[in-house]
């Protein structure tokens, strides 16, 4: 190894010390300060300015070419990142946590990344460095050229570079000489590496060329950490608490570590205490004795008290809070303490007392509170009423604007700051109208009034004035506001439903003015709603001058408004064509929403073609009147013309019968029977259809037994399994022949034996309301019929039975259709045949008669 020149020995032992520095440093500040805010960064900081140094370290002895190539390259690395370790901690130590902001995060990760990839393939793009070249003088070694990448990624981190350094600085001038000396050395010592790197790159006063000549920075930077480390407790003593406190107050302040000594105060607070300067550090007893005898660490919540100081022979009374300090929502075991002079407060308060007992009287009567604002300090006093308004109990309230605004909606806050402004800028009374939310309660309503006064430099001072609840008349404006919506709404609503009717529709008062108006009435007059609205009839030409009898129909309109009684009325008018039409005209009495006017209400329908089609259906059921009378005198016409000579034949062959028993005679008795039967028949089926018009309670059981006892049922079974007092309304004539069919259409198609019953459907049974809809059956126990028969059955002139005519059923169904029933056929629980007719109002009445 060749001999080391002085320029080697310096550097290497430089950067070795620099190097054990850092070492010491970490280990101490990962012992002891690990937990304090900011310490993690710091030593990430102090790891990368490592891997900076080391490589370097060793340069000076090592002339081999390749470890000086890779020592570069570690070695600029390491300053790359410890630059952006030092943003990160800047960041983190003033609390200003732009570190967090996405587009830092993103810069300071490219810069890595990109040197990480940029770095290994360097020979191919020389993007990182431009060029390695040996140097001689003062010794041999690679200097290096850096490329265009690299300075973009030094200027880039320029920007957050210098903003870290902007927040140091504004760190350290809201700090006090005491609580600033270790930032002033922090920031000296990282400014010396910035300055040796401009020096190297812009001078030629640094011996070796192409060398980083700023890790000269990296010794005095770290003397300097090591000296704020161990000397100032630049992490312990860090303040911490500067963003809990507010900074700068004109109160004294004081912060106390969890080892009870002082380690920050304000300025204010050596008007207080004037040695303070001289005892930070101290226990916090011997600092500040009086506040300490007050307090009794470790504390759980925040907590204010008052406090009397005698200074200079004075008493100064103060409101001292003493709140514990928190960071990254770590408790810290620090305490800030607040002082607030309230001496004045004080003497205001007597002054204040005085004027209260004077207003006392007057205010009780009014529920309005008192109150004070003072603008300089936020300390605000109430009597009791004022506590009692915003839901305090009797000294509760804390005395403070904060105490005022924790009752208040943020939105009302903002409205009570515009009038507070407005007033101190214009000297004009105060006024405010705001909510409060109680705890266990509803919001009140609050009016607020004040006066502002200033003091000898003309600056607004406080704020002086009472406090009322106004909630009843603010309840009282809010029914009135809804009610006013709801007349809009109803009149809205109204509006839409009356335009959905396509009849005119209106309402007129008593002077004759339309006050509504829907769209069909409207475009009778050729207007719109909003053009008829407000006007008089006479005023609408163009509709009265062609209405006849207009005064009669005015009064028709008054004498509803004042009798209070609708009326309906058909009323004919002609339209401006001539045409007369029919309108059925409704009127009824109206009152006006929101004013409760008198008014009357009109509908008009037009029934003209209503009329009409009335007259046809007259003049259609006076000719089927005349036709079912004629068919009526046809029937019997027929009826009497068939019978006589069916008589007559039927005389004849009675005495043929004494004279002669030939078995001839029987087939032309049959004969004639049959035609008697037909005759019968056809009379009856040309009246079974007709309109049933006059009906009675009949008994039902009655008629069936009476209907029983007339029809041919050889030796048939009959059972009625009705109450007599069941009855029904029917035409009992009719109702006799439903049952006279039945029973015959019963014997005739089976054989003996055979039972028929007559009985009520189940839902019938159980009904006893008078009007109440049942029905009634006929069944037998015989053959039954065919359930492919059942769409047939009904027909006229069907029958199975050769001796039939075929018109039984069919007059059974022109009957029950005649009364509104109707009939089905089923089969019998014994697979007889069972007719259901459904649809009849069954009651238990007397009947109206029994014959």
């Amino acid at each position: 190894m060749a001999e080391l020149s002085t320029i080697q020995i310096f550097y290497t032992v430089l950067l070795a010390t620099t190097f054990l520095t850092q070492g010491l440093i970490a280990a101490w500040v990962y012992r002891y300060q690990w937990d304090q805010s900011g310490a993690k960064w710091f030593l990430i900081m102090v790891g990368t300015g490592m891997v900076w140094v080391l490589p370097y370290t060793f340069f000076f002895v090592v002339t081999n070419p390749t470890y000086q190539y890779i020592a570069h390259g570690l070695g600029f690395f390491g300053a790359l990142s410890t630059v952006c370790a030092f943003v990160v901690f800047a960041s983190k130590y003033t609390e200003a946590g732009f570190h967090h902001n996405r587009l830092i995060q993103t810069h300071l990760v490219a810069i890595i990344g990109g040197y990480l990839l940029l770095a290994p393939t360097n020979n191919m793009h020389h993007l990182l460095f431009a060029d390695f070249r040996a140097v001689s003088d003062p010794f041999s070694y690679i200097a290096v050229q850096r490329g265009v990448v690299f300075w973009g990624m030094l200027l880039s981190l320029q920007i957050p570079g210098l903003y870290a350094y902007y927040r140091l600085v504004t760190k350290l001038r809201s700090s006090q000489r005491h609580g600033g000396r270790q930032l002033i050395m922090f920031i000296v010592g990282a400014l010396s590496i910035n300055t040796l790197d401009y020096v190297d790159h812009l001078t030629t006063l640094l011996p070796m060329e192409g060398f980083p000549d700023a890790l000269l920075g990296m010794f005095v930077f770290y003397v300097f950490v090591a000296v704020a480390l161990f000397r100032f407790n630049l992490l312990d003593v860090k303040p911490v608490a500067r963003k809990t406190v507010v900074e700068n107050l004109h109160d004294p302040v004081l912060v106390i570590e969890e080892q009870n000594r002082l380690v920050d105060f304000n300025e204010a607070a050596t008007a207080v205490w004037p040695a303070l300067p001289d005892r930070l550090l101290d226990p916090f007893e011997t600092a500040c004795p009086e506040v300490e005898a007050t307090i009794d660490p470790p504390l759980e919540d925040t907590f204010t008290t008052e406090l009397t100081i005698e200074r200079d022979g004075v008493e100064h009374h103060y409101s001292m809070t003493v709140s514990a300090v928190t960071a990254d929502g770590a408790e810290t075991g620090w305490y800030s303490i607040v002082l607030r002079e309230i001496t004045d407060r004080r003497e205001r308060e007597q002054e204040l007392e005085e004027l209260t007992t004077r207003l006392q009287l007057a205010l009780d009567e009014t529920n309005t509170g008192v109150w004070e604002w003072d603008l300089d300090t936020d300390d605000v006093i109430w009597d009791k009423t004022s506590e009692q308004l915003f839901g305090y109990d009797p000294g509760e309230f804390p005395g403070s604007f904060a105490g005022f605004a924790n009752r208040v909606p943020d939105e009302d806050m903002e409205y009570i700051h515009e009038q507070v402004n407005h007033t101190i800028k214009t000297g004009e009374q105060f006024r405010a109208e705001f909510r409060v939310q109680l705890p266990a309660e509803d919001q009140r309503w609050i009016q607020a009034r004040g006066i502002i006064e200033y003091d000898g430099n003309g600056e607004a001072e406080r704020l002086l004035g009472i406090q009322t609840d106004i909630t009843q008349r603010k309840e009282r404006e809010e029914e009135l506001r809804k009610r006013e919506q709801a007349i809009e709404r109803a009149r809205e609503q109204l509006r839409q439903i009356i335009d959905l009717v396509p009849d005119p529709l209106f309402v007129k008062n008593l002077d004759d003015e339309v006050l509504l108006s829907n769209e069909a009435n409207a475009e009778l007059h050729g207007m719109t709603p909003e053009e008829i609205e407000g006007k008089r009839e006479f005023d609408i030409e163009s509709e009265v001058e062609n209405i006849e009898n207009f005064d009669k129909y005015r009064r028709r309109e008054i004498e509803v408004i004042e009798t209070g009684e609708p009326m309906t009325v058909e009323e004919e008018l002609r339209d401006p064509d001539g045409e007369t039409n029919v309108f059925k005209m409704t009127r009824i009495p109206f009152k006006t929403t929101g004013t409760d006017e008198d008014a009357v209400l009109c509908y008009a329908r037009d029934v003209t073609d209503l009329k009409e089609y009335e007259q046809e259906l007259e003049e259609t059921k006076r000719t089927l009147e005349k036709s079912n009378e004629k068919l009526d005198q046809f029937a019997g016409v027929v009826s009497h013309d068939l019978r006589n000579p069916i008589n007559a034949a039927q005389l004849r062959l009675d005495l043929l019968r004494r004279e002669n028993t030939d078995e001839h005679i029987n087939e032309i008795e049959g004969s004639l029977s049959r035609m008697q039967s037909m005759v019968e028949d056809l009379l009856m089926l040309s009246r079974a259809g007709a309109v049933v018009e006059g009906t009675q309670q009949v008994s039902l059981a009655a008629v069936a037994t009476e209907s029983w006892e007339t029809a041919q049922t050889d030796d048939a079974d009959f059972k009625a399994l009705i109450d007599e007092s069941t009855t029904v309304r029917a035409d009992r004539d009719r109702l006799q022949h439903v049952f006279e069919n039945l029973f015959r259409n019963a014997v005739d198609h089976n054989d003996s034996p055979l039972t028929v019953r007559v009985g009520l459907l189940d839902a019938s049974k159980k009904a006893t309301d008078e009007g109440k809809r049942g029905g009634f059956f006929v069944e037998d126990d015989g053959d039954g019929i065919p359930e492919d028969e059942y769409d047939d059955i009904f027909s006229h002139g069907y029958t199975t039975n050769d001796d039939g005519t075929g018109f039984g059923l069919s007059i059974v169904e022109d009957v029950v259709k005649a009364h509104n029933w109707t009939i089905n056929i089923t089969e019998s629980k014994e697979g007889g045949a069972r007719f259901e007719i459904t649809g009849v109002e069954i009651s238990d009445h007397p009947t109206d008669s029994w014959y």
